[in-house]
């Protein structure tokens, strides 16, 4: 009995180093486990089939498409742009003559002054033909030769030529001049009746003068020469109240002097009046 307990140890110990080394083996083939690359199945390469290829052609194709209309699209509202930008401007512009016409008392038409053409009413017309609208020239208007007063009246120079019953600049191609004429009425304007009895076709722009001494651009262009004595219209481009209209003459246009004998205001309604006064920028008989 006394060699038990040494008996017990040695199993003990026997035991112990046993656990010890099978405890070893199972580390060892844990980490020759974890050191094994892990198993690989190989691949095959994927083969498209012909209806993923006809998939991913028709989605390609859409695309195009979808592509193809956004920028139609898009070139359309640029061109709606394009053309409510101009609709813009136009109404800017249209607006801009209505507030100028408004500031000078005048509506505006569509017609461009330059565009409208001075109409030869008639070449010559016999005493017994000619009308005196109401008002008379002014009473002690002193009525020099070849003054601008000889502008006032009804005409009274029945012939062609340099009569002193005519206004006439001081003298000939004497570049820019101007004639002012004077009513009795102030009416709405439609038409400047020139009579021009001596080198007709100098005549380059009328004005009509506004209340506010303004001048109204009613016509300009380029008066073709005619045979005098010759009665012009001159169509107002613009609609004013006006009793006062103011004529420029290029006396360079047309050799020699540029005469003329009356001036004529025509209303809207058909009335008709002579000028009652005339100044002008120069006259032969300032000479």
């Amino acid at each position: 009995m006394k060699y038990l307990p040494y008996t017990v140890m040695g199993c003990l110990v026997v035991a112990l180093g046993w656990l010890g080394w099978n405890q070893n083996q199972i580390a060892h083939e844990l980490a020759r486990i974890k050191a094994r690359p892990p198993a690989t199945v190989p691949i095959a390469k994927q083969d498209f089939s012909t209806i993923a290829i006809e998939e991913l052609r028709n989605r390609f194709e859409r695309t195009r498409i979808d592509l193809n209309a956004a920028l139609h699209g898009i070139s359309q509202t640029s061109t709606r742009l394009d053309g409510l930008q101009k609709t813009v401007e136009t109404l800017n512009r249209q607006m801009q003559g209505m507030i100028a016409a408004r500031q000078t008392n005048t509506l505006a038409t569509t017609i461009p002054p330059k565009d409208i053409k001075p109409m030869l009413i008639e070449v010559a017309r016999r005493p017994a033909e000619l009308v005196q609208t109401k008002p008379k020239p002014k009473k002690n208007l002193v009525r020099r030769r070849w003054g601008p007063e000889q502008a006032t009246g009804a005409p009274d120079t029945m012939e062609a030529g340099d009569n002193a019953s005519a206004w006439a600049p001081r003298t000939p191609h004497s570049g820019l001049q101007w004639l002012q004429l004077e009513f009795e009425k102030a009416v709405d304007l439609e038409e400047v009746r020139v009579r021009e009895t001596f080198n007709p076709g100098a005549v380059c722009k009328i004005t009509a003068i506004d209340g506010n001494g303004k001048e109204v651009k009613i016509w300009e262009g380029v008066e073709l020469p005619t045979a005098a004595p010759a009665e012009m219209s001159f169509p107002a481009a613009c609609r004013t109240q006006t009793d006062r209209v103011k004529i420029y003459l290029d006396t360079n246009r047309v050799a020699g002097w540029n005469e003329i004998d009356a001036v004529e205001l025509v209303a809207r309604d058909g009335t008709r009046q002579w000028a009652i006064d005339a100044t002008a920028s120069s006259s032969y008989a300032d000479r």
